[in-house]
């Protein structure tokens, strides 16, 4: 069920609302939520790849350098190939719940276009874009991180006689 909500302003004419949403007086409070929803979903998305660019960037070359300096076998690579693992997996969380927040903010950008008559989001979402979404980019780059760090676990393992 919908409430009917007439605004003061003719040029908004006649809007329908939730019951449980507020009957704005004018567009200027849909407008800033709308601005500050964007915001939100923007950062989110810039925090993602900074924190990703972090981890996934910092364990590779850290990895690199500790496997550079210790001869095989090595407690010490196979110890920071684990703690490589557990930045990915902790990095894969963090995407995960940034991911539900983001599609939060996404979705009420979504209703205010609908009330205001906007598009930009609602187009998005209908639009077939080619390639994979960034969602599963980070979980390619996190499985593929965990994966590389049990093969570099294993294969530094002091029990290990490998090359």
């Amino acid at each position: 069920q919908r409430q009917m909500c007439i605004r003061d302003r003719g040029y908004l004419g006649v809007v329908f609302l939730a019951k449980d949403e507020w009957c704005y007086r004018d567009s200027t409070t849909l407008l800033k939520e709308y601005e500050l929803s964007q915001e939100m979903h923007n950062y989110y998305g810039h925090l993602t790849w900074q924190i990703g660019s972090i981890i996934i960037g910092g364990s590779t070359a850290g990895l690199a350098i500790v496997i550079s300096n210790q001869p095989r076998p090595s407690g010490i690579v196979s110890s920071f190939a684990i703690v490589v693992i557990v930045m990915a997996f902790a990095f894969y969380l963090f995407m995960r719940r940034y991911r539900e927040i983001t599609e939060v903010h996404l979705a009420r950008c979504r209703e205010i276009e609908a009330s205001l008559g906007m598009k930009q989001h609602t187009k998005v979402k209908e639009a077939e874009l080619p390639g994979p979404t960034g969602w599963t980019i980070v979980q390619i780059l996190c499985i593929f991180l965990i994966a590389f760090g049990i093969v570099i676990a294993i294969c530094y393992l002091p029990i290990c006689k490998f090359g």
